[in-house]
């Protein structure tokens, strides 16, 4: 009996085939792991100004460090050690999170007239730039806590000058009640809320029109 090797060869392929096809569907059929995605909302400004300055103010991009600039959250879990949680992060990037509320916050205080955003036509004089600098849950303690620092430049911009007339850095910790997400984005919610109440604050201080802020850098 004569053996057809060609035929053989033909079969073994499409065992092969078969097999290869059999896999991907199997791993096709695996659910993916659940990914929680969580925004930031600090609440309401505590009150409203005595009185709104006649003046608008430009919120311009929040600029977020790396390795905090991705949505995924970030743990410290070392002296230099960092992980990323790829199962729980933010809904957008934290530029977009966290610079959307600060300016509904502040178009919120009642401090300036109008608060517009990066590509509005309408005439400015006071625009603010800011930067996250750290954004992490910090694990290496206990209890955990969560950290973020901030750093807020705000620029007159009259006459085309562009005049840095007040910046200051804030940071600020909140411990967790629990090691979960909820949690840390709980804690987030209440460490950025304090640093907006302080930045409305500090720049309820600085004098309207062309005046110069009286309050240096601090800590």
């Amino acid at each position: 009996m004569r053996i057809s090797y060609q035929g053989v060869l033909v079969q073994l392929r499409m065992m092969v085939l078969l097999l290869g096809w059999g896999v991907g569907c199997g791993s096709l059929s695996k659910p993916f792991p659940n990914k929680s995605l969580y925004g930031i909302s600090a609440g309401d400004p505590p009150e409203a100004a005595k009185a709104a300055r006649p003046e608008a103010l430009m919120v311009e991009r929040t600029r977020v460090a790396q390795p905090y600039a991705d949505a995924s959250f970030v743990y410290k879990t070392g002296p230099s050690q960092f992980k990323m949680d790829y199962y729980n992060g933010f809904a957008a990037t934290p530029d977009h999170l966290f610079g959307g509320e600060l300016a509904n916050w502040l178009s919120r205080s009642g401090l300036y007239s109008s608060v517009v955003t990066a590509g509005s036509v309408v005439d400015y004089r006071w625009s603010l730039e800011s930067n996250i600098t750290e954004l992490y849950g910090d694990y290496t303690q206990n209890p955990a806590s969560v950290v973020i620092e901030a750093r807020f430049f705000l620029v007159n911009q009259a006459a085309g000058a562009f005049t840095v007339k007040f910046q200051k850095t804030y940071r600020e910790t909140e411990p967790l009640s629990g090691r979960g997400a909820d949690e840390l984005v709980e804690g987030w919610n209440k460490a950025y809320r304090r640093i907006l109440t302080a930045l409305v604050s500090d720049l309820a201080q600085v004098p309207p029109g062309d005046g110069t802020a009286s309050q240096p850098d601090q800590h």
